[in-house]
């Protein structure tokens, strides 16, 4: 199981880091800007939870704060998308604490 969550952070870290390096290269309004950060969001969020699953609490509170930051810039304010980030952000604080 180890094995397995260690190639999963590899995976997600690995589209963390590239998402980041092609999202200056976008144009601000654009829809592949939008579309880019909505891929990092969903990163961001599976690497928070990989880091919840694996006792990692303050760097989970940490994925997904840069989540919900980005989402609420993408999506609108009725989306689901945001309050799915809260929930899980809520529950990081918890263990955190």
């Amino acid at each position: 199981l180890d094995d397995l969550m260690g190639i999963a952070w590899e995976c997600l870290e690995t589209s963390r880091i590239i998402y980041n390096k092609l999202l200056p290269t976008l144009a601000a309004d654009s829809d592949d800007a939008k579309e880019c950060k909505q891929l990092l969001s969903k990163t961001l969020l599976r690497l928070g939870d990989h880091s919840m699953e694996t006792g990692k609490f303050d760097q989970s509170v940490e994925d997904y704060e840069k989540s919900l930051k980005l989402r609420v810039e993408v999506f609108p304010k009725s989306s689901r998308e945001i309050p799915d980030v809260c929930c899980s952000l809520a529950n990081a604080y918890l263990y955190a604490s």
